[in-house]
């Protein structure tokens, strides 16, 4: 056999024979013992300036495609039955759930694994992942809430103009900021009348929440920012279907219940600090300095009592952006992590899990 045409055993590193086949499409190497791969030599050939019309810089490697594995991922050795291990479990939450069950359980025994560093106690109590929990569910015959798990993945509203009701990859992100709110918003189709996109990609890796309503745990998108903003909000929380089921709320200043109608459409996102319209019209067009005890939203222009909202550069709770100092995106995860720096600092481009 030629030297170029040689096998590797990968278990203990021996050259064997074979019987080499060769043809127009493909090099192989027939191997009569089973457990044998092949591995053959491969040539790669391109050009540094290939960019130009005529490239001359050509450069050419020759090499077995072979890189060792020193380290691979939990779902790499998913399957595999190890003799010793070093895993490491200090992992972020948009892990996928069963990471720490993986990982941990490619060995015999506790002796054979090492444990690089302290790890969250919360990796291992994150429950049963979600398809295969629905899936136990549909084969006992147990009810399950399909509505609202759709809305947990993917929240939808009504568009003002088409009168459709679509999920949120058919929103832009301002104009689902608007139906967060429970204001009027319009979708991308019919904002792209001409022919533009019609959907866009929303991010994976979005955190989800419990609704104390519903008990759902559903993603951010579907709750307002006001929900989320407010005091002792993992205990208070509601999700946009959850509070479009109230029909009557408590005005802040008269302290009176009066249907929906009789207040702005975005109080029903924040109604600990709900004011009616007769409130609010009580001190409309007065001046600032005539109207103490309230703030004007820079965003929706409604007005608030200044003791029961949160008010981010005169703006409410719904329509102050997320960006603040010392909370950053990263570029490559497109996750959001804060980090105190110095105002004469440049802002970080990636998060230390990326760096």
């Amino acid at each position: 056999m030629q030297k170029d045409n040689r096998l590797i055993r990968v278990t203990v590193g021996e050259v064997v024979g074979g019987t080499h086949v060769h043809s127009q499409t493909f090099t192989a190497v027939l191997v009569p013992e089973p457990g044998l791969y092949p591995v053959t030599r491969q040539t790669k050939v391109w050009f540094l300036d290939g960019g130009r019309p005529k490239p001359v810089l050509r450069i050419s490697r020759t090499q077995i495609p072979l890189v060792p594995a020193y380290a691979i991922t939990a779902h790499g050795s998913q399957g595999k039955t190890l003799p010793a291990a070093m895993a490491d479990f200090n992992v972020d939450r948009w892990t996928d759930i069963t990471f720490g069950t993986v990982a941990g359980s490619r060995v015999r025994s506790r002796e054979d694994i090492l444990i690089l560093r302290p790890f969250p106690l919360w990796l291992f109590q994150r429950g049963a992942p979600e398809g295969p929990e629905l899936l136990l569910k549909t084969l006992r015959g147990e009810k399950i809430d399909w509505v609202n798990y759709r809305e947990a993945r993917a929240p939808s509203a009504p568009c003002q103009q088409c009168k459709v009701v679509k999920p949120v990859d058919y929103f832009a992100d301002a104009q689902w900021d608007k139906a967060r709110a429970n204001l009027p918003a319009t979708c991308l189709t019919c904002i792209h009348k001409d022919g533009g996109a019609c959907k866009r990609k929303m991010p994976s890796n979005v955190e989800r929440l419990r609704c104390i309503g519903c008990g759902f745990e559903k993603v951010e998108h579907a709750f307002p920012r006001a929900q989320l903003r407010q005091p002792r909000a993992e205990e208070r929380r509601n999700c946009i279907a959850c509070l479009k089921n109230v029909s009557e709320l408590t005005c802040s200043q008269c302290a009176e219940v009066k249907p929906l109608k009789e207040f702005h459409l975005s109080a029903l996102t924040l109604p600990w600090a709900a004011a009616c319209q007769s409130c609010q019209d009580a001190v409309r067009g007065k001046a600032r300095r005539l109207r103490a005890g309230w703030e004007k939203c820079r965003g929706c222009a409604a007005f608030l009592p200044t003791s029961s909202a949160v008010y981010i550069n005169q703006r409410c709770p719904n329509c102050a952006a997320d960006r603040k100092w010392g909370k950053h995106t990263c570029l490559r995860c497109k996750r959001k992590w804060s980090e105190n720096s110095a105002e004469e600092q440049i802002r970080k481009r990636f998060c230390p899990n990326c760096r």
